[in-house]
């Protein structure tokens, strides 16, 4: 039989027909796989990336003196450096957020610059925070302006005030160092938190009438001034003043000083009038510890060696005063207490010159000496003299 010729046997057969029907049911398979859906585009090409403006949309600010004439955003791009007699940044706008982006702005040396950063005219809702202000007239000039924001500045070596704000300002995390005036002054109704001074000429922190000074340190301020002083109606809250030239804390009429702690003051301790002073440490001032006028309440503070070899722990001049529940020690008078109406109850004087000095028609507690201590004595009025 010619080979070339021969019939297919049964297998052969067989596995054609299988081969055949597998390619019959991936036919329509294929079909699917490979088939094409429309080519046209369904609209115009878009971009694929954003823009600058979307990835940073405030105004850069790369050199001064720079004009702010429209609300919104700001920020510095680098360090930057005054021309003589010309502010750094003017704003003219209201409701203006100026970012110094952990930069520098830094005054002409001999301080012939003018403002870091000035506020024309009364401006409205002005936030400036986190740099560096160095070396100008004034760091911040914002004294006509309201509801203001200060935060995270470092403000040294200025000519005149540090930062000054006007009403309604929120100060807090800012540093003052060695300004020719004030170092930080707040207007009416401002809050001041968590801020230091150091080695001012004028007052360390100022508030005007309705502030609030909380958690700030001051030392080394200058005759010009106190370490802390305010107008009438503030709340002073555990803050430290030490080392200031005038005295440490000055309160005007119906404030509260609580919790602060006054050291070592070249001047009294604390001054007030129509105000309460309660839970200070008050110690090593030179003139007086704590000084009040009339209309006050002493209360719960811890009195010791102020007033040098003439002065006093604790000295009311005047009248209807409230001294309660003070400790006074090692100074020449524990207490005195120069007029008439005062209550006097419930303090401890120890290792003073003279323990107390009161005045006739004061409502006293009477005093019991540690040499006559019986343990019947009920007297929860008395003042202990040991």
């Amino acid at each position: 039989m010619d080979p070339f010729h021969a019939q297919p046997n049964m297998k052969t057969k067989s596995f054609q027909i299988t081969i055949a029907l597998a390619l019959m049911t991936l036919a329509p398979r294929l079909s699917t796989v490979f088939a094409q859906g429309s080519l046209t585009p369904p609209g115009a090409p878009a971009p694929m990336m954003k823009s600058l403006d979307q990835i940073e949309p405030r105004t850069p600010i790369s050199s001064v003196p720079f004009t702010i004439s429209a609300a919104g955003s700001y920020y510095l791009t680098t360090n930057l450096t005054a021309a003589a007699g010309n502010n750094g940044i003017i704003v003219t706008a209201d409701h203006v957020t100026i970012d110094l982006n952990g930069f520098m702005l830094t005054g002409v040396a001999g301080f012939a610059s003018s403002n870091a950063i000035h506020l024309a005219g009364t401006r409205f809702n002005v936030s400036v925070r986190g740099g560096t202000i160095h070396m100008w007239k004034q760091g911040i000039a914002a004294s006509s302006g309201s509801e203001l924001e200060f935060a995270d500045l470092r403000v040294s070596s200025c000519s005149s005030n540090g930062i000054t704000a006007g009403f309604n300002a929120m100060i807090t995390h800012c540093s003052a160092n060695s300004a020719g005036g004030y170092g930080i002054y707040g207007g009416v109704g401002s809050t001041i938190r968590d801020c230091v001074t150091q080695s001012c000429a004028g007052t360390g922190i100022y508030g005007g009438n309705g502030s609030t000074i909380a958690n700030c340190a001051v030392n080394g301020s200058g005759a010009a001034g106190y370490g802390i002083a305010t107008a009438s109606g503030c709340v002073v809250k555990d803050c430290s003043a030490s080392f200031n030239n005038t005295g440490g804390i000055n309160v005007g009429d119906g404030s509260r000083i609580s919790g602060c702690t006054v050291y070592n003051n070249f001047g009294p301790g604390v001054l007030a009038t129509h105000s309460t002073i309660e839970n200070c440490s008050v110690n090593f001032n030179s003139s007086e510890g704590i000084q009040v006028v009339s209309y006050c309440t002493v209360m719960n503070n811890n009195c010791y060696n102020n007033g040098g070899f003439t002065g006093n722990n604790i000295h009311a001049t005047g009248s209807y005063n409230r001294i309660e529940e003070n400790h006074c020690l090692f100074a020449n008078r524990g207490f005195k207490v120069d007029s008439t109406g005062n209550v006097v109850v419930r303090n401890s004087a120890g290792g003073n010159n003279t323990n107390y000095v009161i005045a006739a028609a004061n409502l006293v507690g009477g005093f019991i000496s540690s040499s006559s201590v019986t343990a019947t004595n009920s007297n929860p009025h008395a003042n202990y003299d040991f």
